[in-house]
């Protein structure tokens, strides 16, 4: 590892760095304080402003659940949020920002119950009663009504809304989904009707009429590629895409081809049956057409829709880039430059392509390629240099990597390796960091963000500013 130094940088948790998208597969309950709203799934609480809807924060493993949650209460009394897990009680204190587990003397929680005058908790040894912000709990009776039950006890049946008939709505593909449960919202007339895979949708109480879907993150299925296009930023599946524009609000594109064409969104017919036929892993502006690379071959996009293929690999296709009129293609069976007419082999000091290339990244005017157990990097005066992250698996091909501002971000299982390109040294992203304990499938970078995504998960860290 020539020309950098071997100092390695070690992160600590700044909740307010990261946004998580855990799967809203399951949905335990919604519940309101006078500013925000909190949405329970299996991985974590989200945190949305209770007028915009802006997502605030998540709640996750990296904040102390050490276990799977089943539903929250907002408990204004302690002016705190009481989150029930499979096998621990946790008090978060909004206004701090502070998660801490409690310790309960009951093990099997049923439901927490909102009153007029406190938190109640149904449990095998009867009710409690906690005594507002202290980790102190008394045996109580029955709280007088009204009360707002989480939980089991939480049993006002959806078709108790009638103007929810037929109780389903139709996703992008036409799927059916239903909706299992809902809760109210008496200060603003609301009603969160949640449908399992799908989202939340809004409805106004009054009128009945659907106002607002809370659907943040794609779907949950792993990510293989992210990319920008068209100033979108795009979450490849195996099978379809879900994208981000710059006002962070999410579309969806369906399985069966056709784009959802929302406001000014420009998606294209034929680039999602591309994608479905084949997997597709880059996007680049080239002679006034899109070039598109698949895991199979690299086509054209004209300006009128057309695809045209351009040029097809005898063995995978894994990545591609533009330097000046020439393409550089990463594959199996090595780097090409593909001009014109002409594909010519590109050889290395190392004898590291002979390997394969599987990614390349490119920073300001220097390449960096991704080679079996290591990087090679190509700076602006042809010099080459091998790049090894600390501890790194040598065994392991590096497909996962990219640059924004001043770093290099290798994914290296559920850690991200950094290079500061300017100093050479290293620091690690884990999960003493913030980050998901999953395999790392996808990393995207710009200038203030890093979006990270996993099998199930999805993150992004404002690596801007803690990194040095």
């Amino acid at each position: 590892m020539s020309g950098l130094l071997i100092s390695l940088f070690t992160l600590f948790y700044q909740p307010e760095l990261w946004l998580h998208y855990p799967p809203l597969e399951e949905i335990g309950s919604v519940s309101f304080s006078s500013r925000q709203i909190y949405i329970a799934v299996p991985d974590g609480i989200y945190i949305l402003d209770r007028h915009s809807y802006q997502h605030l924060r998540t709640l996750t493993s990296a904040d102390g659940i050490t276990d799977r949650i089943r539903f929250c209460a907002y408990n204004p009394f302690g002016s705190e949020l009481l989150i029930a897990g499979t096998s621990h009680l946790y008090s978060f204190i909004p206004g701090t920002g502070q998660l801490q587990p409690l310790n309960p003397p009951f093990t099997e929680l049923r439901s927490i119950g909102i009153a007029q005058n406190g938190a109640f908790f149904d449990t095998e040894k009867g009710v409690f009663q906690k005594i507002r912000t202290l980790d102190r709990f008394q045996p109580a009776g029955e709280p007088q009504p009204p009360v707002r039950w989480f939980g089991e006890k939480d049993t006002t049946p959806i078709r108790h809304w009638t103007f929810l008939t037929p109780y389903h709505i139709l996703d992008e593909d036409l799927n059916i989904r239903p909706l299992t449960r809902a809760w109210t919202d008496g200060r603003t007339g609301k009603l969160y009707v949640a449908s399992p895979g799908y989202g939340i949708v809004v409805y106004n109480l009054f009128s009945g009429l659907k106002e607002h879907e809370i659907r943040p993150g794609p779907p949950a299925k792993q990510i293989t590629r992210i990319l920008r296009y068209d100033r979108q930023l795009w979450f490849l599946t195996e099978d379809g895409a879900a994208c981000i524009d710059s006002l962070k609000n999410w579309y969806y594109t369906s399985r069966a081809g056709t784009a959802l064409r929302i406001k000014f969104l420009p998606v294209l017919d034929p680039v999602l049956e591309l994608h479905q036929r084949e997997k597709i892993v880059g996007f680049l502006n080239y002679a006034g057409n899109t070039l598109i690379a698949t895991a199979s071959g690299v086509y054209t996009l004209s300006p009128d829709n057309k695809l045209n293929l351009l040029w097809k690999p005898e063995r995978g296709l894994n990545d591609l880039s533009l330097v000046r009129d020439t393409l550089l293609v990463a594959t199996d069976e090595g780097l090409l430059l593909l001009t014109g007419d002409s594909l010519i082999p590109v050889t290395d000091p190392f004898a590291r392509f002979d390997f394969g290339v599987y990614s390349i990244v490119r920073a300001d005017k220097t390449f960096f390629f991704g080679t079996l157990g290591r990087i090679l990097r190509l700076d602006t005066t042809n010099t080459w240099t091998q790049i090894i992250p600390p501890g790194f698996d040598l065994s392991r091909p590096v497909r996962t990597m990219t640059a924004g501002g001043n770093y290099l971000f290798i994914a290296d299982g559920s850690t991200i390796h950094t290079l500061n390109l300017k100093n050479g040294t290293w620091t690690a992203i884990d999960h003493s960091a913030g980050l998901p304990e999953e395999e790392i499938s996808a990393l995207f970078a710009d200038e203030r963000y890093l979006w990270i995504a996993g099998s199930k998960f999805l993150s992004r860290y404002e690596y801007r500013r803690q990194l040095r």
